[in-house]
Formats: C-alpha cells, sequence, structure tokens
C-alpha cells in the first residue's frame, strides 16, 4: 500500500491503469457493490487515483490529531490533494468529484485552476440553502438518536433509491448489521458535514475555465438536483446531464453512464489542447475496499 509523505504527514493512496491521470474526489459513504466495478471500466483508459483523506482509511489525521477535534475546511483537503499530485509529479489531473469531492474540486480550481484539467461534478451542491442544512441537521440528529443498525439503514434510504435498495437488499442489511461493530459517532458527522454547510460554490465557479460537466439524479434526496443547475449557469461551457433516477450515489447507481461522460470528457479535453499527460503508475489489481473513517464505522457524509 503506497503512501505519500507530505507535509502533514503520510497520505494513503492507490492507482489503477495507464493513461491521463484521474483523481477520484470522494465521500465517505458506500453501497455493497463499493467502486470497484467503476474503477475497472475507468482504469482500461485511465491511470486512476484514489487516495484516503486524512482521519480516514488508512490516512492518519494531520499531524497525529484527533480526528474527533474538529472539522477539517474543504480547502486543507484540496491541499491534500494538490501535495499528492506533486509527490506524484503530476503537474495537472482530470478530477472525478462526488458529493462532498465536489466542494474540494472547486477549492483545488480556487487555488491552483491550472492544475485541473478536466472536471467532472456528479451530485454536487452550491451552496448551504435551507433543504440542504436541513437534510444535513436532520442526518446529524437521527445519529444521535438511533441505534447502528436504524441509522445505517436510514442513511441508505437518503442515498440510494428504492429501486437499488430493493437489488441489492442482502447487502444492504448486511452493511447495517455490520454497523453495531462500530456505531456512528454523531460528532464525527456533524465535524464532516460542518464544512460542507460552510462552502458556497458559487463565486468559485464562475473561474473554472477548464472542460467540465455535471451530472445529478431528479430523485437525488440529499443533495437536489437544482444545484447542479446553479453550477452548469455559472460555469462558462459546461454540460449539464440530469438523469431520471439513480439517487446521490450514481458512481454506483449509474456508474455505466459515470464511466462513458468521464471517459468522453477526458478524449475532448486532450483534443482541445488540455493535455494532462499519460502515466504508468503501479497497478494494483486488488478490488478496492469501502474507506471508513478512523472514528466510526460509518460517518454518514
Amino acid at each position: 500500500m503506497p503512501f505519500a509523505d507530505l507535509q502533514h504527514g503520510p497520505l494513503h493512496y492507490e492507482t489503477w491503469g495507464a493513461g491521463p491521470p484521474l483523481v477520484l474526489l470522494l465521500p465517505v459513504s458506500r453501497g455493497p457493490e463499493g467502486l470497484g466495478p467503476l474503477i475497472l471500466v475507468l482504469s482500461g483508459t485511465l491511470t486512476v487515483i484514489r487516495y484516503d483523506q486524512r482521519g480516514y482509511g488508512e490516512s492518519p489525521a494531520a499531524d497525529g490529531r484527533d480526528p474527533s477535534l474538529g472539522p477539517v475546511p474543504l480547502s486543507a483537503r484540496a491541499s491534500e490533494v494538490l501535495e499528492l499530485l506533486d509527490h506524484l509529479g503530476i503537474d495537472a489531473a482530470n478530477l472525478l468529484a462526488h458529493s462532498t469531492g465536489c466542494g474540494v474540486a472547486l477549492e483545488m480550481v480556487a487555488a491552483a485552476p491550472g492544475r485541473v484539467g478536466s472536471l467532472t461534478l456528479v451530485s454536487p451542491w452550491s451552496h448551504a440553502d435551507t433543504e440542504l442544512r436541513t437534510i444535513q441537521n436532520l442526518r446529524v440528529a437521527a445519529a444521535r438518536a438511533m441505534g447502528a443498525v436504524d441509522y445505517a439503514t436510514y442513511n441508505a434510504s437518503l442515498l440510494f433509491p428504492p429501486w437499488y435498495r430493493r437489488r441489492f437488499a442482502k447487502g444492504f442489511k448486511a452493511m447495517a448489521e455490520a454497523a453495531t461493530a462500530s456505531p456512528q459517532d454523531a460528532d464525527f458527522i456533524q465535524n464532516g458535514l460542518i464544512p460542507i454547510l460552510e462552502l458556497d460554490g458559487r463565486e468559485i465557479a464562475k473561474q473554472v475555465v477548464c472542460p467540465t460537466q455535471i451530472l445529478a439524479a431528479r430523485d437525488d434526496q440529499l443533495m437536489p438536483p437544482w444545484h447542479g443547475e446553479t453550477l452548469a449557469g455559472l460555469i462558462g461551457g459546461s454540460g449539464h446531464e440530469l438523469l431520471e433516477t439513480g439517487g446521490h450515489m450514481l458512481l454506483e447507481t449509474q456508474r455505466e453512464i459515470i464511466a462513458d461522460r468521464v471517459t468522453a470528457l477526458v478524449a475532448k479535453g486532450r483534443r482541445g489542447g488540455q493535455e494532462t499527460g499519460s502515466m504508468a503508475l503501479p497497478d494494483l489489481t486488488e478490488e478496492p475496499q469501502p474507506v471508513l473513517p478512523q472514528h466510526a464505522a460509518d460517518a454518514g457524509l
């Protein structure tokens, strides 16, 4: 398992495939299928780079601090990624950002726009409107009130559409039962949600100049599709696709569409002169495992 020795401590990352670099900027939550199938497709033409945010998975918190002490700004998360690119010798990378990762991607644009070759925002938010604040505060309240199994079930009902939960009912049940081994920590969850509610990405969106596309689903309860519409209206020349279904977790529920759109945008960027280079990093063939926070089995983010 490779680690990048960065300014505030080691950062765990994995790579698959060869070709133009694609960095995955992801939330913590996962479903029974995980991201293995999506990465398998993307790594056929791209170097896929996935890392653990500080305080999650194999990456220790910055400077060894207790990850439960407080929220980490998304600008600091963006700095982690830029340092990782430095470590890997990548001048500019394509970004596939989902949910919380969309905020990290926008902060990367704000800090170093020339290092973003193309940008795919999936299930993004533009700013913390009343609906977003209400649903995120409700998640924290549920984490405080519910037991581990009930909270895991509730969280899945927010993230995934009913047809997908029905299709993988056994997997979701197993995940809920497994949550009893490491119950959710409401304070930890709240610390993860505060940076989301603090970010207003609308001004940053106006600064985006790289090839960009936005995908969302009509039935996304967590970050409703009007957020994607707002960002699309602010990012000049961006593509915007509204899927009929898929809920919030489109990287799992609509992975074929996501893979197709990402590879097409990267190819378009290369043809248009937005060259992000080609890489041949070590190919880790083991299927990716869910990235868990160090403090709780399900951060609910």
